[in-house]
């Protein structure tokens, strides 16, 4: 528990940032994914398994963001490009784990931004730089 007695978990979090890029790609700045990394169990009522799904490799980012950079090389050649970010979410004083690193490691190969964030304004700040 945190020094006030309140404590934000990494899911409230999340949230407040998915709200946040949902609004900013409704106004067309942005597009954004959650990713979701792991296997997952769908089951039917009765509790039998229905199927199983897998999902993104351990250690992916929570969140892909992708915005339309316009860059001028010169005043006769102008176009656009993607800006690549991924947000990886953690609550005041969260870690990363191995295989987290290691994926920023590889996303970073690719010349694509990565964040550890723990809160929505930071998420504001980075995607306005």
């Amino acid at each position: 528990m945190s020094k006030t007695g309140l404590e934000i978990t990494e899911g409230q979090i999340k949230k407040q940032i998915t709200d946040y890029l949902t609004y900013e790609e409704n106004q067309g700045h942005l597009l954004h994914f959650r990713l979701n990394a792991g296997s997952f169990v769908v089951t039917n009522p009765d509790g039998q398994i229905r199927r199983r799904i897998i999902g993104l490799p351990i250690g992916t980012a929570d969140f892909v963001v992708l915005q339309n950079m316009q860059f001028t090389v010169t005043q006769l050649y102008q176009d656009n490009f993607c800006q690549i970010t991924f947000l990886e979410v953690k609550r005041l004083g969260g870690k990363q784990s191995k295989e987290q690193k290691e994926f920023e490691t590889k996303v970073k190969e690719f010349h694509c931004r990565y964040y550890v964030v723990t809160n929505v304004e930071e998420v504001e700040s980075i995607l306005h730089k």
